[in-house]
């Protein structure tokens, strides 16, 4: 469309070069020819003055003299000349009067001089009169033949002129505007716009071009911005909807989690009230089994705070605080925590606590308690067999914790194995007493103890591919701290 309007402009520009010139040409013409017819009338007018100082002289002396046939001679004389139509001799004093030609014509010019002479005396005296008319009928005639002949070629040489200035203009303007207004047009502007000119100077169409590539560049740095940042909205969005999906997902699994790691001191507390509830303990033993009722009540209160704490932290209220651990107290709240459990099921829990003195671990002491050991040691129970032995190790490996929780049950698939640490894929399987779970023990496990800056690896064998040798033993790398007596929740640098 714009190629359209830019080849009907050249058009219409070509008209008007067309008409101004032709009006240039005319005007120029007629003053031309102007011009011209004058300088022929100033011609013909300066016969006059040679008829006057040519032949009044001889004229006066033939009236003088009265000589009839000399004043006819000098009016043939005079009726010769170019451009003379009539010429007429009167005396004033006799009754002289001669005349040749006509005398009247509408493109004549007269004029009547006194013929005077010099007496004896000297004074001038006049004797008669000399009318002269000359014609402009010469005049005219070479000036409709002039006129023509410059009309012709004014025109013709402007016509010339306005086809060159045309053809400059499509050749220099027209069509590179044409091409700018298709490059405009495309839906590809990658590459920037050039003009196919040989000229070394720049000129305003060189500068134009340079002004459309410039905010063609600066049209694409806003394009390409615009884009980024929709990149970046759209990132921000998955962002977003995975942290809300994840936040979901946690507090559905923190709902979960309340179920599972509840039952353990509940079940505690349940079977100490109904035998205090019974009179079945005797007083020598009810002291100590206050204080486990108690420990138990403390350790729900530690659950539930410490849900609430993971909940503050998945969204975003609250930071975990990581402070020095010492594992002898976690591991002496698993033989609290489990006594009735390992008794039940006849399996004895073997710990060993190979750290130095004064070393711990870098992580929150009561989600390590109460999520991370509690987890993996009911798991460890759960599938092992009546009988058996659950055993943790704990030992130093460079600059990391190496703490191992291996039982030698009924062990897990490679496909089990592989998804145990994902909340999303269902693993839980009956114990070897029919024991019930939830499945989300193990994702909670490796979330707390990557919120530590460690990681957690498993390793299993299935009783059904080797039934001599099978098991199952979670791999813990904690931070490594050096403790710190008798200060409690502060920040220490790992020993490095």
């Amino acid at each position: 469309m714009r190629a359209k309007i830019l080849k009907s402009l050249g058009n219409r520009t070509a008209v008007y070069i067309f008409v101004v010139s032709g009006l240039i040409a005319v005007f120029a013409s007629v003053i031309q020819i102007y011009i011209e017819y004058s300088k022929d009338v100033d011609r013909v007018k300066s016969r006059f003055e040679l008829i006057e100082s040519s032949y009044i002289p001889a004229v006066a002396a033939s009236l003088w003299q009265i000589d009839e046939d000399q004043a006819r001679l000098i009016l043939a004389g005079i009726k010769s000349l170019p451009d003379v139509a009539y010429v007429e001799i009167k005396s004033k004093d006799s009754d002289f009067f001669a005349s040749l030609g006509e005398k009247s014509g509408s493109r004549y010019m007269t004029r009547q001089v006194e013929v005077t002479y010099n007496n004896h005396e000297q004074r001038p005296v006049t004797i008669g009169t000399l009318t002269i008319s000359l014609t402009l009928k010469a005049v005219i005639s070479r000036t409709y033949g002039l006129s023509l002949n410059i009309l012709i070629t004014n025109i013709l040489k402007t016509l010339l002129l306005a086809v060159y200035v045309v053809f400059l203009l499509r050749k220099r303007i027209t069509r590179h505007l044409i091409h700018i207004a298709k490059y405009l047009e495309s839906n590809d502007q990658s590459q920037p716009l050039k003009l196919a000119r040989s000229q070394s100077t720049e000129d305003e169409l060189d500068v134009m071009v340079q002004s459309i590539n410039t905010k063609n560049n600066e049209i694409q740095d806003k394009i390409q911005t615009i884009e980024n940042h929709k990149l970046e909205l759209q990132n921000s969005v998955d962002e977003k909807t995975q942290a809300l999906t994840k936040t979901a997902e946690t507090k559905a699994t923190l709902l979960r989690v309340l179920c599972h790691d509840l039952s353990n001191p509940l079940v505690l507390i349940t079977g100490l009230l109904e035998l205090f509830a019974n009179n079945r303990i005797p007083d020598e033993k009810k002291q100590a089994k206050y204080k486990t009722l108690s420990r138990a009540a403390q350790l729900m209160a530690d659950i539930l705070c410490n849900v609430r704490e993971m909940e503050a932290v998945d969204s975003g209220k609250r930071s975990i605080t990581i402070t020095p651990v010492n594992l002898d107290r976690m591991f002496d709240d698993l033989n609290l925590i489990f006594r009735d459990r390992l008794s039940e099921k006849q399996i004895c829990l073997e710990i060993e606590n190979e750290l130095p003195g004064g070393i711990g671990v870098l992580a929150d002491p009561v989600s390590l308690s109460n999520h991370v050991f509690n987890n993996l040691v009911s798991n460890a129970l759960k599938f092992s067999f009546p009988g058996s032995t659950v055993h943790v190790l704990a030992r130093v490996e460079e600059d990391l914790v190496h703490v191992s929780i291996t039982d030698t049950g009924v062990g897990m698939s490679e496909e089990i194995a592989g998804a145990i640490f994902d909340p999303t894929r269902q693993t839980t399987r009956p114990g070897t007493a029919g024991e019930k779970g939830t499945g989300f023990g193990m994702p909670i496990v490796k979330s707390f103890v990557e919120k530590y800056g460690g990681r957690i690896q498993v390793e299993s064998v299935s009783a059904e591919i080797n039934p001599s040798a099978h098991g199952t033993t979670f791999h813990l790398y904690l931070k490594k701290a050096r403790l710190i007596p008798d200060i409690d929740a502060i920040s220490t640098q790992a020993v490095g």
